[in-house]
């Protein structure tokens, strides 16, 4: 065995009384007892020559009861993984406690916590839903910005990989390369080229669970919206015009997509006075307020 249990062992005399009683205790102890002979004389090489009761002390790890104590190295992955189902703060204590211990320092882990809530709801703002269905027998990629609620909608030639990443890189040159993409983790979507994909564009795909179906809850909501109007207009260039009002129709704190996304509002079909198109940018304060607020 290549680690070893670490421990310290007062071999000087015990003057404390209850020190004095644990010692005792320990020694009639016959499970800690052959620990603490392994431990001054040392571990055997094999683990087969290890009694088993002693194997659960075997593996080069420190527990705090059954929970195991947490390098400082591994502390950030750990807490990401605590984080994994976007839960609480709450929750991800919860689900910590008894399976993995921090230490002395266990009471600031509360606040890290409550860090990576808080970072968790800002990358959303820097976050698209990404979604394929089908509508009269027709493939159709729809991605929406989390921010803005800006909406690009693609038919698809083809289902495959490629053709899905294609259609993306041409939607993110106009939108900025996302934070995270939201998906509901379909085979086109999770493929080896779609993650070679996401490591080239240097962003994250989160896949929705059963445990956090919200993740792509946006996406499938405008899913609905936009099959409602495909339902109704067959043309394709009513189409376009159609995405052209929801893009221009207010949403959030009176402010449109295009407004949230561009700065301004975008010519449509309904007549406009021209100072109303003039640039003008939201309160993007208020915006995230908002947002938050819906997300709560």
């Amino acid at each position: 065995m290549e680690l070893q249990v670490c421990s310290v062992v007062v071999n000087s005399k015990v003057t404390d009384a209850k020190l004095l009683t644990q010692q005792q205790y320990t020694e009639r102890d016959h499970e800690l007892h052959s620990l603490c002979r392994f431990i001054r004389v040392g571990w055997p090489e094999k683990l087969q020559k290890v009694p088993p009761e002693l194997k659960h002390y075997a593996y080069g790890l420190v527990l705090k009861g059954k929970a195991i104590v947490v390098p400082n190295g591994l502390r950030q992955e750990i807490l990401r993984s605590i984080h994994a189902a976007h839960q609480g703060q709450e929750k991800c204590l919860q689900r910590a406690r008894g399976t993995v211990f921090f230490g002395p320092e266990w009471h600031l882990i509360s606040h890290l916590l409550l860090k990576i809530v808080r970072c968790a709801r800002n990358l959303k703002n820097l976050s698209i839903g990404v979604d394929k269905f089908f509508l009269h027998d027709k493939p159709y990629l729809l991605v929406v910005d989390y921010y803005s609620k800006w909406v690009e909608l693609q038919k698809l030639k083809s289902q495959t990989s490629p053709c899905i990443i294609s259609h993306m890189k041409s939607t993110l040159v106009q939108l900025g390369i996302p934070a995270v993409v939201m998906s509901d983790g379909g085979s086109n979507l999770t493929s080896l080229q779609f993650d070679k994909f996401a490591q080239e564009w240097n962003f994250i795909h989160q896949t929705s669970s059963p445990r956090y179906p919200q993740s792509s809850g946006m996406s499938e909501c405008h899913v609905q919206t936009v099959k409602k109007t495909l339902k109704v207009i067959q043309d394709e260039k009513d189409v376009n015009i159609a995405l052209l009002e929801l893009r221009n129709t207010p949403i959030i704190q009176g402010h449109s997509p295009a407004q949230l996304l561009m700065g301004r509002r975008l010519r449509g079909c309904i007549p406009i006075v021209p100072a109303v198109l003039n640039p003008s940018l939201p309160n993007h304060k208020e915006v995230r307020a908002a947002l938050l607020a819906k997300q709560t």
